[in-house]
């Protein structure tokens, strides 16, 4: 199914898929993609800090199977241990040169307003529909989820720490209205 949600985005603007169940074997050749891998160590330490200090099982056994699958394949590995977060960011525009430069782009701030909400919403949709967990529903009120500020600012790379129903309600207000600690629209 998720497969198919991305098939079903548009072309523009381009979109980022992170996480999730996604593996190589499931990517066509033909398709972008470029798979961000840390060491062990560093894969471990991250999700610790994003679920909170219990990390799912699962996660921590889908390392090898994912690196042997992108072995037989032809996409793009980087891997990021010992790069910051910006020569990282460079690595995967690079990748992506020629699909950056076609466009289309945010040039002004209500433009990157816009994508910075549509990141947003999409998250929001996400956990409201029916199909993500139909078995086992979401306290919207508890469960918590992390989002991009909407300042628009070029520079910000915050991120913000909201409750899915907090985060749903927000959404329904013209933009910004998730902003981080002292940023403004």
């Amino acid at each position: 199914m998720i497969i198919d949600d991305l098939r079903s985005l548009p072309a523009a603007p381009l979109i980022v898929a992170e996480g999730g169940p996604i593996t190589p074997a499931m990517v066509k050749p033909e398709t972008q993609a470029v798979w961000l891998i840390p060491s062990r160590d560093v894969q471990v330490a991250r999700l610790q800090v994003r679920h909170r200090g219990d990390v799912p099982w699962s996660y921590l056994q889908s390392l090898e199977p994912i690196l042997e699958q992108l072995a037989e394949t032809a996409i793009t590995t980087i891997f990021v241990d010992p790069l910051t977060v910006e020569e990282t960011i460079a690595e995967v525009e690079r990748v992506f040169a020629h699909r950056i430069s076609e466009g289309p782009t945010a040039v002004t701030s209500e433009e990157n307003r816009r994508l910075l909400r549509d990141a947003n919403q999409a998250l929001v949709n996400q956990y409201a529909s029916r199909s993500t967990r139909p078995l086992a529903p979401i306290e919207s009120d508890k469960v918590v989820r992390t989002f991009d500020c909407e300042c628009a600012m070029r520079t910000c790379a915050a991120l913000v720490d909201l409750a899915i129903g907090d985060a749903a309600a927000a959404v329904t207000s013209t933009p910004p209205t998730i902003l981080a600690p002292g940023h403004s629209a």
